[in-house]
């Protein structure tokens, strides 16, 4: 199992190798929404070649959706990714592994399309898109991510396992509706970290991200994978070290507490602002709709 972890800049490549990190997933400034560190095509390539000289992995993340204005600049970015030798494209929409497969990289492409891939018989689809990997929904219980290891299949699994989990995405710009509809300047908020709440939930507050791409809304709580690693280490290739929101010292603590496996040393330090997800509480219990 690789642990892969959020690449902020090249003076971290060497600690974070230290401390655990296989492979580094690489944030674009031109696909990739609610990024905390969008990274040129230039920049990626020298960073590519430093990941690559420690005989690491490199990912990029290319999560936005796409539409056919956006195809000719895709090409062009994806072929310049083949001429780096990119390890793996981690993508949401559809689109990227098709034009992917024009210049013979669908087979490093690891669909990760959020909330929907949570049935395993979708496996044989994939498998016809020749993709390398798929990301299981983390809206499904543990039990139902098992039932995806059951399945004869070449495709790769993969898991968000760690850190805030995105729950909605829109592309509308629903803080900046919010602002026109109360009347305030769209400066107001600016560099401001925001959360929402809803009425039947008052003491839980979701971070909120707006970007040109559009709106995202992520969990509560951070998600934590630590009880549940033994039984799916072996089953999953990469597990994907969420970033967003997260100090710097906490981000390197829990790649060290994945790697290491002192789950102890972590939790004692930061496991109030953590919880398990849905790996035993199926999703429509959290608000008693279903007794």
């Amino acid at each position: 199992m690789r642990i892969v972890a959020t690449l902020k800049n090249k003076d971290e490549i060497a600690l974070l190798a230290k401390i655990g990190a296989d492979a580094f997933l690489l944030e674009t400034n031109l696909f990739t929404r609610a990024a905390e560190s969008p990274l040129s095509l230039e920049t990626i390539k020298e960073l590519v070649k430093a990941i690559h000289r420690r005989r690491k992995k490199a990912y990029v993340l290319l999560n936005t959706l796409i539409h056919e204005a956006d195809i000719a600049m895709l090409d062009e970015y994806l072929e310049e990714l083949r001429r780096i030798k990119i390890d793996a494209i981690v993508c949401y929409d559809l689109t990227v592994i098709l034009v992917a497969s024009k210049h013979k990289l669908e087979k490093l492409c690891i669909y990760q399309p959020g909330t929907m891939s949570t049935h395993p018989k979708n496996l044989a689809f994939y498998e016809q898109l020749g993709i390398k990997g798929v990301t299981i929904s983390r809206e499904i219980t543990l039990e139902e991510i098992m039932g995806f290891f059951t399945e004869e299949t070449k495709i790769e699994f993969s898991l968000m396992g760690h850190g805030y989990q995105e729950m909605f995405y829109s592309q509308r710009k629903l803080v900046s509706a919010y602002l026109n509809h109360q009347g305030l300047p769209h400066d107001t908020l600016a560099g401001a970290n925001l959360s929402i709440r809803e009425k039947q939930r008052l003491d839980q507050f979701f971070p909120i991200v707006e970007d040109r791409f559009g709106t995202q809304i992520f969990r509560a709580k951070k998600l934590a994978s630590f009880e549940f690693l033994s039984s799916l280490e072996s089953k999953i290739q990469d597990l994907f070290i969420e970033r967003r929101f997260i100090g710097d010292q906490e981000y390197f603590d829990s790649i060290k507490a994945y790697k290491q496996r002192d789950f102890l040393t972590f939790v004692d330090e930061y496991g109030k602002e953590y919880d398990t997800g849905f790996y035993l509480l199926p999703t429509e219990k959290l608000k008693g709709d279903v007794s």
